[in-house]
């Protein structure tokens, strides 16, 4: 077992500093601090804040509402209310209270259980891939926010600029008919030529044309 043991955290809490240490300090933290070179929070509003601020992002104002709606909607919210109060808070509350009892980073913290400090470096490859996809949506919100600028909007219309195809169009595109004329031979025609010559579509030869309408197309 190596010697780093939780102890050994205590000990690094309040070991001394020299006065050249102090003196590159910030100019709030002082002498009587736990750790005279991060220093303290300065109430518990000040800690409960920033904790805030790290753990509500992107992902709580756009993310999580799209997949409540993907996933049941109101259903969605008892399975992630029960997980929330067994499994997150709890795990939430264990990082936090260890990270503000040791001070140190999520590698040099797990020393104190050498068999686990393969925990740490996979902390930080997961918040290292997390940070990765945040710039791709920071990226699609700058992209998509410059394009509500032009006019007019590209997902107003079945513009071939951005890949619109022949099943994009504005209006609803009803079912057309593959009907069999009077000579044998086959004609597809649609619902406004069979209204036109008082005919109707027999049963089996209607035929569904595929439709997307323009914003929908857009965004997918």
């Amino acid at each position: 077992m190596s010697g780093f043991t939780i102890s050994g955290l205590l000990q690094n809490k309040h070991q001394t500093y020299s006065s050249k240490d102090l003196a590159a300090t910030d100019e709030r933290v002082s002498e009587s601090d736990e750790n005279v070179k991060r220093g303290n929070w300065s109430s518990k509003t000040d800690y409960l804040l920033s904790v805030i601020g790290c753990a509500v992002g992107l992902g709580n104002v756009w993310r999580f509402p799209y997949l409540a709606y993907r996933n049941g909607g109101g259903a969605f919210l008892i399975p992630y209310t029960l997980m929330l109060a067994l499994v997150g808070m709890p795990m939430f509350f264990l990082e936090s209270s260890f990270g503000q009892f040791a001070s140190l980073g999520p590698v040099a913290i797990w020393k104190a259980v050498p068999m686990l400090q393969g925990v740490g470096i996979a902390m930080v490859l997961v918040a290292t891939i997390g940070d990765i996809s945040y710039c791709c949506i920071i990226g699609y919100s700058l992209y998509y926010l410059f394009a509500s600028f032009q006019s007019p909007l590209p997902w107003t219309d079945c513009f071939s600029w951005w890949g619109a195809d022949e099943t994009c169009s504005r209006t609803p595109k009803g079912p057309v008919c593959n009907l069999t004329l009077d000579d044998g031979y086959f004609e597809i025609v649609n619902t406004t030529w069979l209204q036109a010559n008082n005919e109707t579509c027999p049963n089996g030869s209607a035929i569904s044309v595929p439709h997307h309408g323009p914003s929908e197309q857009y965004w997918e």
